[in-house]
Order: C-alpha cells, then structure tokens, then sequence
C-alpha cells in the first residue's frame, strides 16, 4: 500500500509538533536540572503499578531519575527536530517508540486494556511506525539527500 506524499507529510509535522512541544514543555519545567517532576510522576505510577511496572519502576526508572528526565526531555526535542527536518528518521521513529513504551511500561497501562483507550499510547505509537515504514524523511527531508549516497540504509 502507498500512501500520497501529502498524508504522509501531515501526519510527520503533526507528531513533530507534538514532541517539540512536549520536550519546550519540559525543558520550561527545569528537567533539565531538577529530577523532581520526573520523580513524582514516578511514585504516582508505583502507587497502583502491576508487578511488571513495579519492578521496572524499582530497579530501572527510579535509580536513574536524575539521568532518565534529561534524557526523555532531550529525546523528546530530538524526535520532534528529527521529524520536522526528515533526518534519520527510521532510527528516531524506532526510537521514539521505544521512549514511548518505556513511558507505558512506567505508568503500568501497557499491560492493562486502558493501553488501548488512551489516544497517548496507540495513536503516538501506530503513527510513528507509519512514519517509519513509509521512510518520512526521504519525502521534503534531508534523509532523501542522505539516501542518494546510501539508498539502502536502515537509518533513514
């Protein structure tokens, strides 16, 4: 199935968007250098997590708090800038996803149905592979220039 450029391309600013805003969001919160925020919003999950989420909360999320809202905050902008201007975007697609189910491993809705029910989790997801299996960047993106150097990479 081939999607027109123009679908693809809207649905490419729109995710853009969203993680831009979501990372300025972040960075305008202090994320950058206080770990607070990230560390409640950790312990509300832990609060009603399943076992799975509890664990991974424990030994993953909380130890490395100071690091992880660094890295959510910078890998959210990254994702957004990556979309915007189509650079490597197989690789921050896949990423982002990664980021995205780490995020529902954390609060414990991906291992209950309310992962279906909320737009946050299904959509974001289903549009970033969208995003990836259609190779976004190499449509108005700088991983087309890239791709007349290497056209088979998996990068972009």
């Amino acid at each position: 199935m081939r999607l027109g450029l123009l679908p693809v391309l809207i649905l490419r600013f729109a995710v853009a968007i969203l993680f831009i805003h979501l990372g300025y969001t972040k960075v305008n919160n202090g994320w950058l250098s206080n770990s607070e925020p990230l560390k409640n919003s950790l312990s509300r999950f832990e609060q009603n997590a399943p076992p799975a989420s509890k664990w991974y909360l424990e030994k993953i999320a909380k130890p490395g708090v100071q690091v992880w809202s660094k890295l959510i905050c910078l890998g959210e902008l990254a994702l957004g800038i990556s979309l915007l201007v189509g650079f490597l975007l197989r690789l921050s697609t896949f990423l982002g996803s990664f980021m995205v189910i780490n995020f529902h491993v954390a609060n414990g809705t991906l291992f209950s149905l309310s992962f279906f029910g909320s737009p946050w989790a299904i959509l974001i997801i289903a549009s970033l592979v969208v995003l990836n299996l259609t190779e976004a960047g190499r449509r108005f993106g700088l991983d087309a220039l890239l791709a007349r150097r290497k056209p088979r990479s998996i990068f972009y």
